[in-house]
């Protein structure tokens, strides 16, 4: 059921409080970033699907590491527009195809949920097929988020200037969220800072 629903990993942040593109974080034991990282998570927790929205300038680069077969890139050309734009990209290729429904948002600084927090957004899909499904950690929401096919076509109408353009903001405001507990930390993780990615690194020994 998982890898049925594609997975749009937002990656094309300049990252300006972490110093750099939070793509390309890695410890000193590392010899891969933190998007390979990412990629093989998700592939482990039953991702089939992924879309990777990062930065143009960064393609050359991109293309010379090492990633699984059958992921699909988009470069997006105007980052300094924000975070909304590139999920207006990903969502525009997407609802191109027939088959796709729903789908998962995970942002790069976001760490891979545990696959049973996957299954159990996939899982309750089935029975509220028309609502955002957002897990929770002790009532904190988190990521990733699963939106069905008719919220991805309300945000792409969306105009990404406006102030009110923001992923956070429209879940709130959408028609049915349905907010599920799940016994999984990870989804409230959020790295924006070295700080907070040395914690990361300390608290999971990566």
């Amino acid at each position: 059921m998982i890898s049925s629903m594609p997975c749009v990993l937002l990656a094309a942040g300049k990252g300006s409080r972490m110093g750099g593109p939070k793509l390309y974080l890695q410890t000193s034991e590392q010899s891969h970033y933190w998007i390979q990282e990412q990629i093989a998570s998700l592939t482990e927790a039953g991702i089939q699907n992924i879309v990777v929205v990062a930065a143009a300038t960064e393609k050359k680069r991109i293309e010379a590491l090492s990633f699984p077969e059958g992921i699909e890139w988009l470069w997006n050309e105007q980052v300094e527009r924000g975070s909304f734009l590139s999920l207006q990209l990903a969502l525009n290729c997407l609802l191109k195809k027939a088959k796709h429904s729903a789908c998962y948002v995970l942002p790069i600084d976001v760490p891979v949920a545990k696959k049973e927090t996957w299954q159990k957004l996939a899982a309750a899909s089935q029975n509220h097929n028309d609502a955002v499904l957002m897990p929770c950690f002790k009532s904190r929401g988190g990521h990733p988020v699963l939106l069905p096919r008719l919220f991805q076509e309300q945000i792409v109408r969306c105009d990404p200037e406006h102030s009110g353009s923001r992923l956070d903001h429209l879940i709130k405001n959408y028609k049915s969220v349905l907010r599920i507990e799940v016994p999984d930390d990870v989804i409230v993780w959020n790295m924006n800072t070295p700080e907070e990615w040395q914690k990361w690194t300390s608290t999971k020994n990566i």
